[in-house]
């Protein structure tokens, strides 16, 4: 089974961003990212956003990184 937000994941990866670099640019705790990558909570749709930003993303292609309930859709 993929893990929930795997291509979110693997951007993060590919850009040198792990999970403690983004609980310091999203000013949030370990425990608030994880809940969210794992899907437990979904992320806000500023912080959509901003990951989008931050990865340089394109806005319409939102549903690619952020799949209904971190899960892909076959």
């Amino acid at each position: 089974m993929a893990r929930p937000y795997s291509k979110l994941r693997s951007l993060l990866l590919e850009n040198d961003i792990t999970q403690a670099d983004l609980c310091e640019m999203m000013n949030r705790s370990k425990r608030y990212i994880t809940l969210r990558f794992t899907a437990r909570y979904s992320w806000p749709q500023h912080e959509m956003y901003f990951l989008m930003d931050l990865l340089n993303y394109p806005y319409d292609k939102m549903h690619e990184l952020f799949p209904k309930e971190g899960k892909k859709i076959s």
